[in-house]
């Protein structure tokens, strides 16, 4: 394992039971947490999704206003799949009730969907949907670096070009697996790997701001526990570095071959009004109230870009795998509304 953290990466409550086979892990509650934030009715609008799903057994949601937008949802069953367009571009297709295009793109304040590799080809990165234990789910899976001649891997999900996206809220069930397991006994600090990311604005732009959600390892000695990392970072228009405008890190434990269900929440606002909120399961990993876009820009638009589901690493990272092993992230039931509040 080695030290990234020189290499800058991209120009209270619950049930839950997991197993691999994904249709015997139906149990999941979503409650109310800090009702005073308004971003918390997009969960409760997700929760009430699943549920006509049949994913919640006999747990209530929290009500939800008859007229609220209908968030998009897809377990990535018969009828969606992945289309590759280019060695640097995917997408998602089709639809399992509700369509990737005309549900999600052409609705509301979301812009276009794409999966994103910045190159490389299927034997170094890939997205695929892949069945187990009589499941379909969404793998990434990275084994070698594919940008930039070795410098970094991504797999990630793109939300781009949205519209005046002031707040939004998501839900996805993780499995963190293979070449994961090697990180927490090998020796050396791990403080790049990104599991999802959120833009306003975008890298490289006047007032350029991302919110950075990691696993990191942050001693270098062996047996060392992984944790969770948050980042409200600005851009220097000069060097591209990446500069904290504030950070938290979490010890709840990373799950490790594990399913494990992960909420996200935000609004836009300034250090007393901008919302960022993470839940694992029933544990809440952050509950910040900080900027969550650049604090020089003079009027804020909103997130310019998502990448809810992401897998991105340095390359140095990536060499430490052995022949054979790769970082692999399965995702399944992926549900996100939007401007909720």
């Amino acid at each position: 394992m080695v030290d990234s953290q020189s290499i800058d990466p991209d120009s209270n409550s619950g049930t839950s039971t997991y197993e691999i086979g994904k249709k015997q892990r139906c149990e999941y509650r979503i409650d109310r947490v800090g009702s005073e934030s308004r971003f918390m009715r997009g969960f409760a609008i997700i929760a009430s999704l699943i549920l006509l799903a049949g994913c919640m057994g006999d747990e209530n949601p929290p009500p939800v206003d008859e007229e609220s937008y209908t968030p998009f949802h897809s377990g990535f069953e018969t009828g969606v799949s992945v289309a590759e367009f280019s060695d640097r571009f995917g997408d998602i297709i089709g639809s399992d009730g509700m369509d990737w295009e005309s549900d999600l793109e052409d609705n509301g304040s979301f812009g276009n969907f794409r999966i994103f590799y910045e190159g490389g080809d299927d034997s170094q990165r890939s997205a695929s949907i892949i069945e187990i234990a009589g499941d379909r789910v969404l793998e990434f899976r990275l084994s070698e670096a594919n940008v930039n001649e070795g410098e970094k891997g991504r797999v990630s999900t793109a939300l781009r070009d949205n519209h005046n996206l002031t707040e939004f809220a998501y839900s996805v069930d993780v499995n963190l697996t293979d070449g994961f397991d090697l990180i927490e006994p090998a020796e050396g600090r791990l403080t790049w790997m990104t599991i999802a990311e959120f833009w306003n604005d975008n890298a490289q732009t006047e007032y350029a701001f991302r919110i950075t959600l990691a696993i990191h390892k942050e001693d270098a000695a062996p047996n060392t526990p992984l944790s969770w990392a948050l980042a409200g970072q600005t851009q220097n228009a000069t060097s591209l570095m990446w500069d904290d405008v504030w950070t938290a890190t979490s010890e709840v434990p990373v799950p490790i071959h594990t399913w494990f269900t992960l909420q996200v929440a935000m609004v836009e606002g300034d250090a007393d009004s901008g919302q960022v909120f993470v839940k694992m399961g029933g544990n809440v990993l952050f509950d910040i109230v900080d900027w969550t876009y650049h604090p020089d820009k003079p009027i804020a638009d909103g997130f310019e870009n998502l990448n809810p589901m992401k897998l991105y690493t340095a390359g140095d990272v990536l060499e430490m795998l052995p022949e054979g092993r790769a970082f692999v992230i399965l995702w399944d039931d992926f549900t996100i509304s939007q401007n909720v509040g």
